[in-house]
Order: structure tokens, then C-alpha cells, then sequence
């Protein structure tokens, strides 16, 4: 084949040509994935990080829908419970009776977080004169079935939530396997509700024969954001807890602090890098700097 690149077509770091949709329209198989060598993990995190550097609007809408869910969440729990919420409400069975000012609550970050992935789309795909509101708007014809996502994904966590309390340990393992699961099935949920204009019920098995068919059933990714969040917060507590220890109050307000901020650092992360991944399984598009290499090192290529 020429060194003139196709229309859509793609060059693999080996040299050789990829069509888009990994070949299925042709009849081509996929390029070998023993043919692309892994970055690092770190490597992804720096290519998705400049994404966010060059738009830091996108971090900006973030944590403004993070907020604003904690704000929405809090001033429906107090309304409820006539009271301010302590750890005992968040116990089965009181759990239950805080779970709708829960799921309503979480609305906002779901709508910011889906408008911080369209616009990491257009950012990644050249389309600078699409600004925020560009993608404020594309958002919003699809406000339904996002309110219908979060819905449900609210109650699988509570589900999730009531597992882990009544069945002590094995609930834990229980439910932590059926999380990632559920986690890497649902992965391209929102990009199919605003890019594809389909429903919840048609997001999530599109989503998961998306990923099927691409990726196969290797979850490395997901463990890896886990184990991630599982050290960050760790190292959080731990400094919280010596702060703590010469004030309360400041121990107690500095651990907030960090622990909304890593969250609002994470979401802007996945929703930016669930945009670039999206593209490259569905249309074999290459956006945003991201090679294969990098999509090696968080998911290995079905065989």
C-alpha cells in the first residue's frame, strides 16, 4: 500500500495500514495486538492530563456539577431527615430512607461529567470553533435519558451498598465483582446516549458488545483506576488524620477538601480519556495524541 493514508484509515506504529471500525466493514482483520508495545500507565494519565490543560474549562464544569450534587444532596437530606445526616443514616436500613435525596443528588455531576466528555471530543477531534456551549447544547437534547442513567445507576449502587452490609465479607468480594463488572460494562453508556441519540435500555447492551467485541473481557483498566483511588485515598486519610490530630476541625475540613478535589480530578480524567477510547473502538479514530500503545497500556486487545 502507498504511504498516502486512506480516508479514515489509520498506521499502526509497526507501519502497517488499520481501516476504520477495526476492518469489519471490509472483511480485514484487526491489527495483531501483539504488533503495538504498551506505554506506561503514566503515560496515558500525561496524554489525557494536556487534554484537560488545553481546556481547563473541562475541569471547571467538573467541579461545578460536583458541587452542586453535593449541595443538591445535602439539602435534600436535611429536608427529609429534619436534621443534619451522621453516619448512622448512611447504615441499612436508614440507607434506604436517604437513598432518593441519593440518587436525585447525583444528577448534576452525571450532566457535567457527560458535558466535559463531549467537549473533550471536540477538543480531540480538531473541532475548536465548538465551544462549552456547543456541547452544553448536545447535552441537553439528551437530559431524559442522562436523568434516566443516573437513576439507575444510583440504584445499583445502593443495591451494591446493601450487599456489602448484610453479607459482611462475602458481600464485600460480592459486591466489589459485580461493580467492576457492571463498571466496564456500562463504560460507554453515556458516550452511546450522546453521540448515537439512544435510550438507557439501548445504551447498555450496545455498551457492552462495544467493549465485548473490542477489548474482550480484560479488565486491567478498571483495577488499576481502583487500586489508583484506593491509594490516593489512603494517603489522604493518612495526612488528614495527622492534621487531625493538632485540629480537628482542620483535619476534618483539609481531608474534605482533598478528597473532593482527587474526585473532581477523577471524573474529569475518565470522562476525557471514555471520549478518546470511544472514538478509537468505534470509528478506529486515533484523537487527541492517544496511539494504540497507550490503549494498550490500560486494556489489552481482544484476540
Amino acid at each position: 500500500m502507498s504511504d498516502v493514508p486512506p480516508s479514515g484509515w489509520r498506521r499502526a506504529p509497526d507501519g502497517r495500514w488499520s481501516p476504520p471500525n477495526n476492518g469489519k466493514e471490509y472483511g480485514i482483520p484487526p491489527l495483531s495486538p501483539t504488533s503495538v508495545t504498551p506505554t506506561s500507565g503514566s503515560e496515558l494519565l500525561r496524554i489525557t492530563w494536556s487534554t484537560i490543560v488545553s481546556d481547563p474549562k473541562l475541569l471547571v464544569c467538573a467541579a461545578l456539577g460536583m458541587v452542586s450534587s453535593l449541595a443538591l444532596s445535602f439539602g435534600l437530606l436535611v429536608a427529609m431527615l429534619g436534621h443534619l445526616p451522621g453516619l448512622n443514616d448512611f447504615r441499612f436500613p436508614h440507607y434506604l430512607i436517604v437513598l432518593p435525596a441519593l440518587i436525585v443528588g447525583a444528577f448534576p455531576a452525571t450532566y457535567a461529567n457527560s458535558i466535559v466528555l463531549v467537549a473533550a471530543d471536540q477538543r480531540m477531534r480538531g473541532d475548536h470553533d465548538a465551544g462549552l456551549m456547543q456541547a452544553v447544547t448536545r447535552v441537553n437534547r439528551r437530559v431524559p435519558a442522562l436523568i434516566a442513567w443516573s437513576l439507575l445507576t444510583g440504584v445499583v449502587g445502593a443495591i451494591l451498598q446493601v450487599l456489602e452490609e448484610r453479607l459482611k465479607i462475602g458481600g464485600r468480594i460480592v459486591a466489589w465483582l459485580i461493580g467492576l463488572s457492571w463498571a466496564v460494562a456500562t463504560l460507554f453508556v453515556v458516550p452511546c446516549i450522546v453521540f448515537e441519540d439512544v435510550g438507557v435500555v439501548k445504551a447498555i447492551p450496545r455498551s457492552a458488545r462495544i467493549f465485548k467485541e473490542k477489548w474482550g473481557l480484560n479488565v486491567r483498566a478498571r483495577v488499576l483506576t481502583a487500586g489508583l483511588a484506593f491509594g490516593v485515598s489512603f494517603a489522604i486519610g493518612i495526612v488528614a488524620v495527622i492534621v487531625a490530630s493538632i485540629s480537628v476541625a482542620a483535619g476534618v475540613a483539609l481531608g474534605i477538601t482533598l478528597l473532593l478535589a482527587f474526585s473532581i480530578f477523577v471524573g474529569t480524567l475518565q470522562s476525557v480519556l471514555t471520549a478518546a477510547l470511544y472514538r478509537y473502538t468505534v470509528d478506529g479514530a486515533l484523537v487527541g495524541g492517544y496511539t494504540e500503545a497507550h490503549f494498550a497500556a490500560a486494556f489489552r486487545q481482544r484476540r
